[in-house]
This record gives C-alpha cells, sequence and structure tokens, in this order.
C-alpha cells in the first residue's frame, strides 16, 4: 500500500485520453483510474493532510497538455505541461515531475506521440491510496477537495434514486412484486441491478425483453407496490446528505430535485425523509405520462426556477443518464459514486466532478 496526493481530470479528459491511448498499451489503468501523481508519501497519512488538501481549493481547474511520452521506471507516463507550479510548491514536492501514468509495462512511445499536444482539464486534487489486489492495482480516494469552477454554480439539480437516497431494497422489492404478478423469472437475478436508475418501461424492455403492453403491465404492478403498498420507504438517505443540503442553502444556492419517478411520488419521498424545505423546486415524471426522460426533468426544474441550463449549474447524479443529460444540455456534472453506478460509469459518462461523499460537493462552493 502507498499515498500520494494526484489531481484528478474529469470524465470528458479521462475518457479521451483512455480511448485514445489503450489500443496502444498493454494493461492500461483504467479510465477511473487516470491520475496525475503530485507527491508521493509512502505508507502513512502525513500530519495535516485534510488542511493541505483545503489549500487546493483556491486553484481554479487546471488545463494542460501533454508535452511528452515518456518510458518511465518500467513504466509509460505522460508529461504534462502547464500544470500550475504554484500547486507544486503546495504539496512540498521539489523534485514535481507531473505525469500519468498509462501502463506499468514499458510501451512503444512511438504509438502515442499522438497524444502530445491533447488538452486537459483536471478538477479535482486527492489524497490517494495505491493497492495491489488479485494482480491488479486498485485506487481509493481517501480525501477530496474540488478546484474552483471559472463559473460560480448558482443553482444545484439533484437525482433522488441513488444520490439523496439509498432506495434499492424498495426498488428492486417492487419489481420483483411485478415479475411474480407476471409469472416471470429473469434468468440471472443480478440484471435486476440494471434497473436501479433508468425509467422502469425502458427498463422491462431493455434489460428483460419485454413488449410494450408488457413493460406498462409491469410498471403498472410496480407501482402497486411500490406506492400503494409502501416500497416507496423502505430507504434511507445516503451519510451527509442533510448536512450538505442545508450548507449550500445557507449560501444561498438554488436547490432543485429532478427525477424520473412521478413528481407526486418524489415529494412524498422527500417529504418522509424531512427534506422538501432545502428545495426550491421537485421534478418529476408528470402522471399523464408514463416517465420522462431525465433531460425533461432537468429543463422542467429549471424552467421553473427561471434559470436557463448553462455551466452555472451543477447536475448531481449516480448514473450515466444523469451524467450525460447534463452534459448534452450545457451543464456541469457530479457524479455520486457512492450510488447505482460507481467511478467507471461517472467517468465514462464524462462527469466532471466524482465523489464517494456528497458532503465534498461543498469544496465547489
Amino acid at each position: 500500500m502507498r499515498l500520494f496526493y494526484a489531481l484528478e481530470p474529469d470524465g470528458e479528459s479521462a475518457e479521451r485520453l483512455f480511448k485514445e491511448a489503450s489500443p496502444h498499451v498493454e494493461k492500461g489503468v483504467a479510465v477511473e483510474n487516470l491520475h496525475l501523481t503530485l507527491r508521493f508519501l509512502g505508507e502513512a497519512e502525513p500530519d495535516g493532510s485534510v488542511e493541505l488538501l483545503n489549500t487546493a481549493r483556491r486553484f481554479k481547474e487546471i488545463n494542460a497538455a501533454v508535452s511528452e511520452v515518456r518510458n518511465l521506471h518500467s513504466a509509460t507516463a505522460l508529461i504534462c505541461s502547464g500544470v500550475d507550479s504554484r500547486l507544486a510548491e503546495a504539496f512540498g514536492n521539489e523534485n514535481f515531475l507531473p505525469h500519468i501514468t498509462l501502463t506499468r509495462k514499458k510501451s512503444d512511445i512511438r504509438a502515442l506521440n499522438t497524444l502530445v499536444g491533447m488538452p486537459l482539464k483536471f478538477t479535482a486534487v486527492s489524497l490517494m491510496r495505491s493497492e495491489f489486489e488479485e494482480g491488479q492495482r486498485r485506487y481509493t480516494p481517501l480525501g477530496t477537495r474540488f478546484l474552483s469552477p471559472e463559473k460560480p454554480f448558482k443553482c444545484v439539480l439533484f437525482d433522488l434514486d441513488g444520490t439523496i437516497s439509498d432506495s434499492a431494497p424498495g426498488i428492486l422489492g417492487s419489481v420483483r412484486y411485478a415479475l411474480e404478478k407476471l409469472n416471470f423469472s429473469p434468468e440471472d437475478e443480478s440484471v435486476l441491478r440494471k434497473f436501479l436508475g433508468p425509467p422502469l418501461v425502458w427498463s422491462f424492455k431493455t434489460y428483460l425483453g419485454f413488449s410494450d403492453s408488457d413493460a406498462a403491465e409491469g410498471l403498472r404492478l410496480y407501482r402497486e407496490n411500490y406506492n400503494e403498498q409502501g416500497g416507496k420507504y423502505i430507504a434511507k438517505l445516503y451519510p451527509g446528505v442533510e448536512n450538505t443540503l442545508r450548507a449550500l442553502k445557507e449560501k444561498g444556492i438554488k436547490l432543485g430535485v429532478a427525477t424520473v419517478k412521478p413528481e407526486v411520488t418524489a415529494r412524498e419521498v422527500l417529504e418522509h425523509f424531512g427534506l422538501t424545505k432545502y428545495f426550491d423546486v421537485i421534478a418529476g415524471s408528470p402522471p399523464d405520462i408514463k416517465h420522462a426522460e431525465k433531460q425533461t426533468v432537468i429543463l422542467s426544474a429549471l424552467n421553473e426556477l427561471g434559470i436557463k441550463p448553462s455551466e452555472e449549474v451543477l447536475m448531481a447524479g449516480d448514473r450515466l443518464f444523469d451524467i450525460e443529460s447534463a452534459k448534452a444540455l450545457g451543464l456541469r456534472a457530479f457524479g455520486a459514486s457512492y450510488g447505482f453506478g460507481g467511478r467507471a460509469e461517472l467517468k465514462t459518462a464524462g462527469a466532471d466532478y466524482i465523489s464517494d461523499r456528497i458532503e465534498e460537493m461543498l469544496s465547489l462552493f
């Protein structure tokens, strides 16, 4: 095990780099693990590590470019230019060489020369733990501070399931109820986990091969259990959610919920948890349609707030549907990796910021 400080690229930069580099490297670093090493620390967490991470708040998003490709210490790495030297000084590394490891093996760097000049954007500084498990290196962020955005955020929209509340038991229980009523048993029950996040009709059709009519009946039975028999209340808040909402509200940030869950159900769930007081708007699927697309409810929330889609709006969600919808509308995206999707899915979808702890969002404000 070893600890180190690292700059983390936003999802678009990481995915572009991974896509261009992966055909040319053997056993490359996974897209969610790409990082720029700032300073190695050994095995002991240093005193004052939190304070040191907090110094990163004064740095704005860092734009850098790949200046060269090297075989470094039995690994292939990218050397980046344009990283603020003050940041290196803040982290106390006199021999600062900003680099991104692509693979632990040496590669033919001539095949990677096309990466030179590639622009990269870094949006976070993390204290990382590196461990070698089952033949692979695993990276875990122990603490993250996000760099200040170029334009301050004036609004945050939150997904509900998997971002505010861990509703998996209630959702999966209601899906199983619907399938039992339909006398349908999936060949692989693990496929039901895929129902966490996407619109239900789409999930019935995509993951189980239902026809339009069967999917509609599946949705009706799901809601029979979820809404009428109390499945919606079989959930719990993720740690730090209410503290984060309270802090953002005190800062004067407009807050909203944008969920494909029916709006009336979303309100009932939020009331159950005592959270409605924090939100200026709660947008969900209208009662007269079977489901709404994520972009539709995001636009509905912003319209009610009188805010135009822009980079001054942050959308927080746990699945690729949240991230891709936000990016398509020109919003910034915060990936809640503690939810149902995970870091790899969120990074690949293009999340600007990713965190295992929702309270870390506050370093953006």
